[in-house]
């Protein structure tokens, strides 16, 4: 395993960098992503981002770098020498018809989820970050120490979105005190927090929150003795609000708020699979393993899961299964 003073020498050295990040990128995702382009762009270097999903459309307000959804073929297309792969714990999450070990380049992993399959040349994993933008913070703060880079505040403002989103306003309990401390780093280099904070909680479009209000009033299941809170949403709801779940990072919340409850899961069809969010608000049950016994991945608090290859019922029976053991254990 390397560590980000290596990965910062190695920047400080090379150009051409191509950076990428999880399908259905989420706060954390764009934050640390086009964070890094920010910086890398703005201390001479080449740069440039791909994701395989548009990001919430929210969070556009809070950069002017530009993206790319086009995937190349590394085999005919490799405009770049570095890939640089950022908060994305398992390679198939990218979403990509290429595999990270067909780029001819050396290739930089960086993540905080301590199930990361990604094996680059550089793999700097580090389980107890906050966020995967705590970690590009740390990384812009050795390069500014170490060979004065210099860091505007495009590139902190949006590390500083990925921490706040991935800790829920620092309210979960990946939050310690070291991501106050990259916090206070990056207000001290400019970041716009409340611009961040009201893109992320305070831009919400009226289809959403239509939404969610029919998700609480009509799709809210619980069980043992309402420990367990979960929704399954067919597709003709997203269809009737014209709602993406690109833009749905916070709905979750909604089912993990509700009071008794102790893991949350919601459930919904995206083109031929079902895609499963996961979230627990007790330590002592963590959702991490089961996200992991049913192929998923991610935190032991807030995980999730793409199914293929099963029905709803299955997949929903499964579940229960599965939580109903951890519960009451």
């Amino acid at each position: 395993m390397n560590n980000l003073a290596e990965v910062a020498k190695y920047l400080h050295e090379n150009d051409s960098f191509l950076v990428v990040s999880h399908a259905k990128p989420d706060g954390d995702a764009a934050g640390s992503a086009l964070g890094l382009a920010a910086l890398l762009l703005s201390n001479g270097k080449k740069a440039g981002v791909i994701f395989a999903d548009d990001i919430p459309d929210k969070f556009k307000k809070l950069t002017s770098i530009q993206y790319s959804r086009a995937i190349p073929d590394w085999s005919v297309d490799c405009a770049y020498a570095n890939l640089i792969v950022l908060d994305c714990a398992r390679a198939i999450r990218l979403n990509a018809p290429w595999k990270v070990g067909d780029f001819p380049g050396t290739v930089i992993n960086i993540d905080h989820h301590v199930d990361n399959d990604v094996n680059g040349t550089f793999n700097v994993v580090q389980g107890n970050a906050s966020a995967c933008s705590a970690m590009t913070s740390e990384l812009a703060s050795i390069l500014e120490k170490d060979y004065k880079w210099q860091f505007n505040r495009e590139a902190a403002t949006m590390f500083y979105l990925g921490i706040v989103t991935d800790t829920g306003s620092f309210r979960f309990s990946n939050t310690n005190a070291a991501t106050f401390r990259q916090a206070a780093f990056l207000l001290e280099h400019g970041a716009d927090s409340e611009k961040v904070i009201n893109c992320a909680y305070f831009s919400k479009k009226e289809n959403q929150q239509k939404f969610e209000a029919d998700m609480i009033l009509n799709h809210v299941r619980r069980d043992f003795d309402g420990k367990y809170v979960w929704a399954y949403l067919e597709q003709d709801m997203f269809d009737r609000y014209n709602f993406d779940m690109k833009d749905g990072e916070g709905v979750i919340e909604f089912l993990r708020e509700i009071d008794g409850g102790i893991i949350a899961v919601l459930i919904y069809p995206k083109d031929d699979t079902f895609k499963v969010s996961l979230r627990s608000k007790d330590v002592r049950y963590p959702v991490g393993p089961v996200a992991r016994s049913l192929n998923g991945g991610g935190h032991e608090m807030a995980s999730g899961i793409t199914a293929r290859g099963i029905s709803k019922d299955e997949l929903i029976d499964a579940l229960k299964n599965k939580i109903g053991e951890l519960l009451q254990s």
